[in-house]
């Protein structure tokens, strides 16, 4: 077997682990989180610096590859909030991963925060994507719900349909 070949199929190997090893890492993370198993260490946190972190893991996920603009809006005025970074970061980072997933790569991701009231922030994700129709939006949030045709990808990656 060529050496060319041979490392196609390692790095596609690697890759296919990593993505089970995230896919499992999430399971684990739901079942924590039903459970109640969870430890939250909530302290007061820079929001601003968790959404640097995330998009830092974002960044070093996405290396070399071709990804939306994203445009980060949570600027030093952002107030200091209570909560458990570590969960924040996770949470934000899944989000922005799911937006970069279903957003074509010329399209725009961004992220924001705003005041309603004085004692609540409101954290918003917004992207160029496709959307979900609005009759499927009651189960987006259903466990395992997958919008239909969401298999093929904005992104140009290969689709099964």
């Amino acid at each position: 077997m060529p050496q060319e070949l041979r490392q196609v199929m390692l790095n596609t190997a690697l890759e296919d682990a990593e993505r089970m090893r995230k896919l499992v890492q999430d399971f684990l993370t739901l079942s924590q989180l039903e459970s109640g198993r969870v430890e939250w260490n909530a302290e007061p946190i820079s929001l601003e610096e968790c959404v640097e972190l995330s998009l830092s893991h974002i960044r070093a996920h996405n290396r070399g590859q071709e990804v939306p603009v994203i445009v980060n809006q949570v600027n030093g005025e952002t107030p200091m909030v209570e909560a458990d970074g570590e969960w924040l970061v996770e949470l934000l980072t899944k989000l922005l991963d799911n937006a970069i997933k279903f957003t074509p790569t010329n399209g725009r991701i961004s992220i924001a925060v705003d005041r309603p009231n004085p004692s609540q922030l409101e954290v918003t994700i917004t992207d160029t994507g496709r959307g979900i129709e609005p009759n499927r939006l009651e189960t987006v949030f259903d466990r395992f719900y997958q919008e239909e045709g969401a298999l093929r990808r904005s992104r140009g990656a290969l689709a099964l349909a």
